[in-house]
This record gives C-alpha cells, sequence and structure tokens, in this order.
C-alpha cells in the first residue's frame, strides 16, 4: 500500500503544482481540470483515511484558482503565499 499511496500523494501534489502553474499563465481551462484532478486526488487519499487540506486555503484571481497551501497528513506540501 505504501508505493500506491506514494504514487498517488505524487500526483496530487503533481495537481496542485499544475493549478498554481496554470493560474499564474491565466489558461483558466486547464486550471480548472487540474482542480478538479486534486479535488478527485484528494477524496482518494480521504477514503484512504489521509487528511488532505487545500480547500480552505485557495483564492480566486482571474477565474483562476490558485492554491495557496496543500498539507497532507498535517506536512505542509506546498506554501505559496505570493
Amino acid at each position: 500500500m505504501g508505493t500506491y499511496y506514494n504514487e498517488l500523494r505524487n500526483r496530487l501534489i503533481l495537481a496542485a503544482v499544475n493549478v498554481n502553474s496554470f493560474a499564474a499563465e491565466g489558461d483558466a481551462s486547464h486550471n480548472h481540470l487540474s482542480n478538479g484532478r486534486l479535488a478527485a486526488l484528494a477524496e482518494v487519499l480521504e477514503d484512504f483515511g489521509h487528511k488532505v487540506r487545500f480547500r480552505k486555503t485557495m483564492s480566486v484571481t482571474n477565474n483562476c484558482f490558485k492554491i495557496l497551501e496543500l498539507k497532507i497528513d498535517g506536512e505542509l506540501v506546498i506554501s505559496n503565499t505570493n
């Protein structure tokens, strides 16, 4: 299970990075797509008993989401307060 968890965790982090990258580019379509992927992967990890936090630390600018903070099981993985 550890290997599968690590794969899902890495995909979750990549999705969050993509959300912010597409926001910086102003690409709302891909930003929203990546945000949906992030939400879906978070749900899967939560189903496996892990705690994922990002929804309360999001901002929206120019119709694009930006992840300000991502925590997985209490570990701060992304901190983007710019």
